[in-house]
């Protein structure tokens, strides 16, 4: 094939001289001719910090502490894993951080691993939250700036809640209140069990409400001066919620005694609720802030979601890229909303009663560690293979293999027999075995897609790059594609790291 002048730069050693370009304000707007199409520059630290923290605080905190109890046997060891929950989302926290520095692109581990008064009901629960989803997403699809807002404002009152907990139980721990605190701390590894599926379980029922610890790498095209916001954000997202999390589970074992906990079929929160301030607290408030808490968790989760299906549909990967990939008029992914809502809906639907919570957490958990990891080896992998690329933040080697180890412990141990099983009508192997042909199968339409389709040609990014770029009126090879794709990448990577120097040059 002729070698197009118009091409002549894409095997270059050196990319166009619009790589080089200054990143100038001009870049955060969504009306500029390469810009085009973009989502606009707005959240700020706060923001951003609490799309992670919306994230992160659901109703895991006030659902799951039973289920841990459960599954290790003993108060100590609950709480240890509590700890070691908030220790490994920090070690991720700190490693997504300098991929994020690296890589400061919306779309989180995909980009990584790409680069290198009702009755119980459950039939009415559904139905609450089909319209919740679909309130979230609609309203997500008309307003940035009000799905932000609406998020920041529910952050803050889960923050408030917990707050509250944490000082309740600080306070009927020293007698404080009417009702005469436990003795849960006198012995408590008492009963520990040394089960690994166990602890498993329990390590994901408690990485379940940490999820969300990476939100701001999802939407990393959306930050103002990205590498500081995602800094500041992350870190301080994750340390204030680990700290809020182990006093609540103190709190909670401290005023609910061990045996209640386990034997009782009803949210640990809404027993410690009961003894403190009185049944109608207990029966009637705590239901609405949880409900609250998992409508923020909704809002910011959904909020991302969109952006990482728009990104994935933006390069190729999945079919009808140029419908999916596109921003609506009101500036949002609206339309990769309508995957997000088909899923949930499916995942909303399918499971039977009963057992069901469990499992959907053990099956959002066991797969999500499949990935957490293989983005932190790929971190580690880029130390040596890029050596000398550009990193404003650096984690630690220690948290970096840390978070390693745990990701393989999570991946090996669901394939061990458990002694006690917290979803007794579902046998223990299905949730490990599901995630795993979910994934072969993912694996599957990425060939379909990508290989026999060739969703990379026809992806939204390389033919507004090859509009750009003035590359239109030829037919190019996959290899040729593939360049082009690297390039764009490139060129948005040095516009930020160059608008992030401006910004540090200027607060200097």
């Amino acid at each position: 094939m002729a070698e197009d002048p118009r091409y002549s730069h894409l095997n270059a050693s050196n990319s166009p001289d619009s790589r080089n370009a200054p990143y100038s304000e001009a870049d955060d707007d969504s009306s500029g001719s390469i810009r085009s199409g973009e989502l606009q520059r707005t959240m700020g630290p706060f923001s951003a910090m609490t799309v992670i923290a919306g994230m992160i605080i659901g109703s895991g905190i006030f659902s799951t502490p039973s289920g841990i109890l459960i599954s290790v046997g003993s108060v100590g060891m609950s709480l240890m894993i509590w700890v070691i929950a908030a220790i490994a989302s920090f070690c991720g926290v700190l490693a997504y951080v300098e991929l994020g520095s690296m890589l400061p692109r919306s779309g989180g581990e995909k980009e990584y691993l790409d680069y290198g008064g009702i009755y119980n009901n459950p039939w009415a629960e559904r139905g609450i939250g089909i319209v919740v989803i679909t309130s979230i997403c609609i309203l997500h699809s008309v307003s940035v700036k009000w799905g932000i807002r609406t998020t920041d404002v529910l952050t803050l009152l889960k923050i408030i809640v917990l707050v509250i907990v944490a000082i309740t139980g600080i306070v009927a721990a020293a007698g404080g209140t009417h009702t005469p605190p436990t003795n849960a701390f006198t012995n408590a590894f008492e009963g520990t069990l040394s089960d690994g599926n166990g602890y498993a379980a329990a390590l994901f029922k408690a990485s379940f409400a940490f999820d969300g610890w990476n939100n701001a790498n999802y939407v990393i095209g959306e930050l103002r001066d990205p590498i500081r916001t995602l800094k500041i954000a992350s870190l301080s997202a994750i340390s204030l919620v680990s700290v809020l999390y182990v006093l609540a589970s103190v709190a909670y074992f401290a005023v609910v005694p061990k045996d209640v906990i386990l034997n009782s079929n009803t949210v640990v929160a809404a027993e410690f609720f009961t003894r403190v301030f009185g049944q109608r607290a207990g029966g009637q408030a705590l239901p609405v802030l949880i409900a609250i808490s998992s409508f923020g968790s909704t809002c910011a989760m959904t909020f991302t979601a969109g952006r990482v299906i728009m990104e994935a549909a933006r390069e190729g990967y999945l079919p009808y890229g140029q419908f999916f990939g596109r921003v609506s008029r009101f500036e949002t992914p609206a339309n990769a909303f309508i995957i997000h809502w088909v899923v949930t809906m499916i995942f909303m639907l399918a499971p039977p009663a009963g057992d069901s919570y469990n499992f959907i957490v053990n099956l959002q958990s066991y797969p999500e560690w499949w990935f957490y990891g293989a983005s932190v080896v790929g971190l580690v992998m880029l130390r040596f293979t890029q050596p000398a690329a550009p990193r404003p933040f650096k984690s630690f080697w220690i948290t970096n293999i840390f978070f390693i180890l745990i990701a393989v412990f999570l991946i090996i141990a669901p394939f061990i027999p458990p002694t006690i099983s917290d979803t007794p009508s579902i046998p223990y192997y299905i949730v490990p075995v599901v995630s795993v042909a979910f994934i072969i199968l993912s694996g599957g339409l990425w060939f379909v897609r990508v290989k026999m389709f060739h969703g990379l040609e026809t992806s939204l990014n390389v033919q507004r790059y090859i509009w750009d770029n003035n590359l239109h009126g030829r037919e190019y090879t996959t290899d040729e594609i593939e360049r082009m794709m690297k390039l764009a990448n490139e060129e948005e990577l040095t516009r930020v790291r160059h608008r992030a120097g401006e910004l540090a040059r200027n607060r200097s």
